[in-house]
């Protein structure tokens, strides 16, 4: 199921108030938890029971365990991914012990949101919102809510990423505050990249400082990335079919994934990888895409132009490997070239190409 939209990240932090506050957790010993393969919600979050059916455990521990939210629920018609890690991480930071939990079943869960239903999107297109001629020809408010994520949006390294700020309750009331009017200094206070930020906030009002409050925000990454479309058993050579592009949210520094199908097609799976998983490079055998004498597609670019042509390579190649083309055959001089699929390299436009000696 190809994702419809772009709101999807856990969120399975206990929010402190500006005075303190920690959630009461109900001991949990000896708990089951089976992942499900696939689950379908309703509501706008997914917790852990939604996900997991949850054997040997008290009501309140079921309880306390199920209604633990996990990730933000798809639009009607969307989906995505929650695996095991993702559960395992819900639980710890809720303060259960994970030493008293068992996790067994599906190694990833792929959620789903129904569609609206036909009388729901007949009332939908009945009574459209519209909007004012004057509220559009008004300048677009930019309150601090906004003014975080654009600061968070302006570290991100990677182009294909979107940020995603999960904000808690405190300092609710600020968070609505806006320009002109007031003005904001935003300054870190921890240095980890993604997870849980502290921000340290100043208010300005015409110029003078009026309120400065610490700020905790949940901030993460979504990014597309390559998941089996169904199983593939172990040594079986991956193919375009096996694969799908979905987004997930990560809170690490690394990618949770692959963001291209090319990077992985042609490869050679080192074990049995479920439907839905995401494919890692761990999970994968190199097989050389480009052979020594095969005539490749060659992708170049030069001043925004992209040209294909074609060449034979004189060197073996897995994916992301350098290998050695000659385009001429009357000719000895190589060029260098990163293969970038099954018969697909590219090499880029001016200084970037290499000569590799003229000859040898």
């Amino acid at each position: 199921m190809q994702r419809k939209d772009c709101e999807i990240r856990s969120f399975h932090v206990v929010w402190l108030s500006a005075v303190g506050f920690m959630m009461a957790v109900v001991p949990v010993e000896g708990a089951t938890l089976t992942l499900w393969r696939h689950a379908v919600v309703t509501a706008d979050e997914v917790s852990v029971g939604e996900v997991c059916r949850i054997d040997d455990a008290s009501e309140d521990e079921r309880r306390q365990i199920g209604e633990a939210i996990i990730a933000v629920a798809p639009l009607a018609g969307g989906s995505l991914v929650i695996d095991a890690d993702e559960v395992r991480r819900v639980l710890r930071d809720r303060g259960i012990n994970l030493a008293t939990i068992t996790l067994k079943g599906a190694a990833a869960c792929a959620v789903s949101r129904p569609q609206l239903t036909e009388p729901e999107a007949d009332a939908a297109a009945m009574f459209p919102v519209q909007a004012d001629a004057d509220d559009a020809a008004a300048p677009k408010v930019h309150c601090l809510r906004a003014i975080v994520e654009d600061f968070f949006a302006a570290e991100a390294d990677d182009p294909n990423a979107r940020v995603l700020v999960r904000f808690g309750r405190a300092n609710e009331d600020a968070l609505d505050l806006c320009e002109p009017r007031f003005t904001f200094r935003i300054q870190r206070t921890s240095s980890t990249p993604l997870g849980m930020i502290g921000l340290k906030v100043t208010v300005f009002e015409r110029g003078d400082e009026i309120r400065s409050f610490p700020l905790l925000v949940d901030v993460s990454r979504v990014v597309p990335v390559v998941v089996a479309a169904r199983a593939i058993n172990m040594g079986a050579i991956v193919g375009a079919g096996d694969l799908r592009i979905v987004e997930l949210s990560h809170c690490r520094g690394e990618r949770p994934g692959y963001s291209e199908s090319q990077a992985v097609i042609g490869q050679r799976a080192r074990h049995f990888i479920a439907e839905g998983e995401p494919v890692r490079s761990r999970d994968l055998e190199a097989v050389p895409l480009v052979r020594r004498g095969q005539l490749v597609d060659v992708q170049s670019s030069a001043g925004g132009v992209s040209i294909m042509t074609a060449a034979q390579a004189t060197s073996d190649g897995a994916y992301g490997d350098v290998v050695l083309l000659r385009a001429d055959t009357a000719s000895r001089k190589q060029i260098a070239a990163v293969v970038t699929g099954p018969g697909r390299v590219r090499i880029s436009g001016g200084d970037e190409i290499l000569a590799m000696g003229g000859d040898q």
